[in-house]
């Protein structure tokens, strides 16, 4: 027999994963809970992900702004598309708004995104009709050049919605200048959009 063999940190996920889908969520929380030092952000994004799956919001916001305390490592892009994504799948729009502030105010500029977590803002900020934010943000992806379709198609959402029609220009020439291939999607947000105001 193999003397101090302990479980490996693969392992431990695996469980914790297996509980959650087993739907046996406080199970896998108390082996999550005596990790301890065996903690890393794998393991963190498992127990994220049950959280989310069943509707333990609260829980999954908080362990995720307490992601750096425990394990010394920012979340990434893939946890706060899940956080985020989690939110808006149970139409939670006001708690999405409040956690982004929160978690901009916490990790400020240490945490990154990709083109899947700036869509699903712009439209959390279009469902909470904050077109100052909606705004800010599509000009920071420019500026960056992270602009996407998907971004693209949210934004003119907003635009149409809050009657800034003249923005729906700015899209176009970021689309253009970025060589974004338009789809389907956002070519019938344009046309319902114009029409809906008679232009």
């Amino acid at each position: 027999t193999k003397k101090n063999c302990l479980p490996s940190r693969i392992t431990d996920n695996t469980v914790i994963e297996l509980l959650i889908r087993a739907k046996k969520l406080n199970k896998a929380e108390i082996i999550f809970n005596s990790l301890g030092s065996n903690l890393d952000i794998v393991v963190i994004n498992t127990m994220l992900r049950g959280y989310i799956d069943n509707y333990k919001l609260k829980e999954a916001i908080k362990l995720f702004l307490d992601c750096f305390k425990l394990v010394n490592q920012y979340p990434d892009e893939s946890m706060f598309n899940c956080l985020m994504s989690g939110l808006m799948r149970y139409k939670q729009v006001e708690l999405a708004l409040k956690t982004y502030f929160d978690v901009k105010n916490m990790y400020s500029n240490n945490l990154k995104m990709n083109y899947i977590g700036h869509s699903i803002l712009m439209k959390v900020f279009g469902i909470s009709k904050r077109y100052d934010l909606s705004k800010s943000l599509f000009d920071e992806c420019c500026t960056n050049k992270t602009v996407s379709i998907a971004l693209c198609t949210c934004f003119a959402i907003s635009c149409f919605k809050s009657n800034h029609i003249k923005e729906i220009e700015n899209i176009k020439n970021a689309i253009f200048y970025t060589r974004i291939k338009k789809d389907s999607g956002f070519l019938k947000v344009l046309i319902d959009g114009y029409m809906e105001k008679n232009m």
